[in-house]
């Protein structure tokens, strides 16, 4: 099996046939932004793409103390979070849809800071309620 200088063409007996192309296999956007928002400090989305190292250095230092695990949620956010072979993932995820849950969280996170919801607050309003 020859390769021409080109490399487009492989060469069987004689007769040159265009190879045929593999699409590989591509991971959902959905799935890896889940696997980040709720697992993201154990790298669990760096296994689910592939990226194997990366997943075992989140795992060891917790998301690379949770900078690396809110960097990879912008990442995959804004589509520029590739799988091992540097594929893009598969949008099968509107990007709305996920600023719309970024933004519902910190417009959570503001209330509860605005309110001055403190532990002791929280402590005594549930241990009231059981």
């Amino acid at each position: 099996m020859n390769f021409t200088e080109r490399g487009y063409f492989m060469e069987y007996n004689n007769q040159y046939q265009q190879p045929q192309v593999v699409q590989p296999k591509q991971r959902s956007k959905l799935v890896a932004f889940l696997l980040c928002w709720f697992l993201g400090v154990w790298g669990v989305h760096r296994f689910y793409t592939g990226k194997i190292w990366t997943g075992i250095l989140y795992l060891i230092t917790g998301g690379l103390c949770g900078v690396g695990t809110f960097i990879d949620l912008l990442r995959i956010t804004f589509n520029g979070f590739p799988d091992k072979q540097r594929y893009p993932l598969k949008n099968d995820l509107p990007t709305w849809l996920i600023l719309l849950l970024w933004f519902g969280w910190i417009a959570v996170v503001a209330v509860l800071a605005i309110l001055g919801l403190s532990t002791d607050l929280l402590v005594g309003i549930f241990s009231g309620l059981f």
